[in-house]
């Protein structure tokens, strides 16, 4: 895989957290923690649909493999998940 495509991915992630608590924040006046989750969630939907479109086309999901593979995804990526709302909340 090469690696500006796992930046690009990586960099439009970060895009996608920063801009979604923003939204959720400032415009729909979402509490902080709950917005941060929000957008870590949303973050880590689009790195997963990137991922399995670009970086790892070759092993590429499909069919109810993909909703399996995000559930799975969200499993491992929940324990940074809650660690990122809480240094975020207390911070």
């Amino acid at each position: 895989m090469p690696r500006p495509v796992v930046a690009m991915v990586g960099s439009i992630g970060l895009v996608v957290h920063l801009t979604t608590l923003f939204v959720t924040h400032e415009i729909f006046n979402v509490p902080f923690a709950e917005a941060q989750a929000a957008g870590a969630l949303v973050a880590m939907t689009s790195n997963f649909v990137l991922n399995n479109f670009l970086t790892y086309r070759d092993q590429r999901l499909k069919g109810f493999a993909i909703l399996r593979g995000l559930l799975l995804f969200y499993l491992v990526c929940g324990v940074g998940l809650v660690a990122n709302v809480g240094v975020a909340f207390s911070v």
